[in-house]
C-alpha cells in the first residue's frame, strides 16, 4: 500500500501536527477510524494549546481574586503554597471551567476567613472537587440546604434522628432538581467516599422501603461555605 493510500497518512497530510502532539496522533489511530474524529483531535489540540491554557488559568485567578484581596499576605503558608500548585495543576487537566472557578472559590474563601485551621484542609478540598462532577456538587448542596440548621443546633452528629425528619424533605428536592433517584444515591455515596457526607442508620417509619438518608458531615458543610454557600462553619469563623 502506498503511504497516500494508508488513510492514517493521508488524514495526517491533510491535518498536519507538531511533534509534540501526541494525544491528537493517538485519537486519530483509535479504532483504525480517521476522518469521523478530526473534529476531537483538534479539540484536543486546542486543549494543549497555551493559549487555552492561560485562558483557564485566568479563570482561576479572577475567581480567587473575587473572594480576597489579602492572598498576598497568605501566599507564603507551605499550606496556601501546596493548595495554589495542585489547583493549577488540575486547571491545567480539565476544560470544566465551573470546576476551575471552584477551585478559586476555596482558595479565595478559605483565605478570607484568616483561619490556619482551614488552610490545612485547603490542598484536600481542591483534590477532591477536582474528582467530583457538577452533579456531585449539586447533591452536596441539598444536603446541606436541607439540614443547615440542624448541622447549626446539634454538636452530636452522631444522634441520627433530628436529620432522618429530613430525609423526606432532602428526596423532594433532588426530584425537584431533576436528579434520578438513584443517580442521587450514587452522588451520595461518591461523596461519602471523600469524607464529605455520611448514610445514617436506616429508619423504616420515616423512610419507604428503598430510601436512603444522608446528611453532610462537618467538612461537607465546610466545603460548601467555601465553594460560596452557607455560612461559615464553626472551624472556620473569626
Amino acid at each position: 500500500m502506498d503511504k497516500i493510500d494508508d488513510p492514517f497518512d493521508a488524514a495526517k497530510s491533510q491535518y498536519p501536527e507538531p511533534v509534540e502532539n501526541r494525544p491528537g496522533e493517538l485519537a486519530i489511530r483509535i479504532g483504525g477510524i480517521v476522518v469521523p474524529i478530526i473534529g476531537i483531535v483538534n479539540s484536543v489540540r486546542d486543549y494543549f494549546t497555551q493559549a487555552a491554557v492561560n485562558e483557564r488559568l485566568t479563570v482561576l485567578v479572577e475567581a480567587v481574586n473575587a473572594k480576597t484581596n489579602a492572598i498576598s499576605e497568605k501566599i507564603e503558608t507551605p499550606q496556601l503554597a501546596e493548595a495554589i500548585r495542585l489547583a493549577i495543576e488540575e486547571t491545567w487537566r480539565t476544560t470544566d471551567i465551573d470546576k476551575v472557578k471552584r477551585f478559586g472559590s476555596i482558595i479565595g474563601n478559605t483565605v478570607a476567613t484568616g483561619n490556619s485551621e482551614s488552610l490545612k484542609e485547603t490542598a484536600d478540598h481542591i483534590r477532591a472537587v477536582s474528582q467530583l462532577g457538577g452533579r456531585d456538587i449539586q447533591v452536596l448542596d441539598i444536603l446541606y440546604t436541607a439540614t443547615a440548621d440542624v448541622m447549626e443546633a446539634y454538636s452530636n452528629l452522631h444522634d441520627p434522628n433530628p436529620f432522618t425528619e429530613r430525609a423526606n424533605d432532602i428526596l423532594n428536592r433532588s426530584t425537584e432538581a431533576k436528579i434520578a433517584r438513584d443517580d442521587f444515591y450514587a452522588s451520595c455515596k461518591r461523596l461519602e467516599g471523600f469524607g464529605l457526607a455520611i448514610e445514617l442508620a436506616r429508619n423504616p417509619g420515616r423512610l419507604a422501603p428503598g430510601d436512603y438518608s444522608f446528611r453532610p458531615t462537618r467538612r461537607g458543610e465546610t466545603l460548601i461555605f467555601l465553594l460560596g454557600n452557607g455560612i461559615p462553619p464553626s472551624g472556620t469563623r473569626r
